[in-house]
This record gives structure tokens, sequence and C-alpha cells, in this order.
């Protein structure tokens, strides 16, 4: 699988359009992420998906900001780099989308590992275990 969704986690993207961010090794060998407008797939609704780096320790994530999120561009990634990603609108009744920090663990040949944690609660922005209370 080379792409990613917040609901669903990983994705093949030659079988399913319905992922947030997609992987990539380009030529020279710099691994990216790739939000689907980034891949001339843009939303129709009020949010693309797209990708936040975080400098602070992945529990210390606890919860996703609205705004500033790459949306347009490939994200050079690299092992040890967060993200708080931001899902396409899911939550057609709310109009927002869901959320989720990775962390990208190891890269094993072609293969990225991550660490995930996602919110699948329509409305709700805390990226901590449990049920979210904000």
């Amino acid at each position: 699988p080379s792409g990613f969704a917040v609901e669903e986690g990983a994705i093949r993207t030659d079988l399913d359009a319905g992922f947030d961010f997609a992987y990539n090794i380009e030529p020279g060998g710099r691994r990216v992420l790739l939000p689907r407008a980034a891949l001339g797939l843009p939303s129709t609704n009020t949010a693309d998906p797209g990708l936040q780096r975080r400098d602070e320790a992945f529990d210390a994530i606890v919860v996703a900001s609205s705004n500033g999120y790459v949306t347009d561009e490939p994200v050079p990634i690299e092992a040890g780099d967060r993200y708080i990603v931001r899902s396409r609108v899911l939550c057609s009744s709310l109009g927002v989308p869901l959320y989720a920090k990775i962390e990208i663990l190891e890269f094993d040949g072609n293969l990225m590992h991550l660490k995930v944690l996602a919110n699948r609660n329509c409305g709700y922005k805390g990226l901590e275990p449990g049920f979210p209370d904000r």
C-alpha cells in the first residue's frame, strides 16, 4: 500500500481513491508524503487533506490544530519525523475532517513503518488514547 487514510490506515492507491496522502520515493531517493492536492486531486469541500510537522514527542501531541497544514506540495520525510494529519472531509453531516498523528519509525527498503493514533470521532481533535473530550 502506498496510500494512507485516517479512517482506514494503509490502502492501495491503485484500488481505492479514498486516501488522504500517498508515500513516494522520488528519483534521487528523497522520500515524500503527498497530500491529495499535490497529486492533482483537490477536495471540492472546505478542507484539503494535509500534514503538519510537529517537533514535540509523539505522546506530547494531544490536540490537532485547525490550520497550518501542507496540502498542495510534497512533504519531505525522514525517520523520526512526526506529523498531524488532517483527512479529507468524511463527516458529511458536520462537514469536518478526521485527525491523526503519525511518527515515521523507520524505512526498510521501500517500506515506511509508522506509529499512528487516529481519532475517528467526527468533530473531535483530541489525539490521546481513549475517548476524546476535545
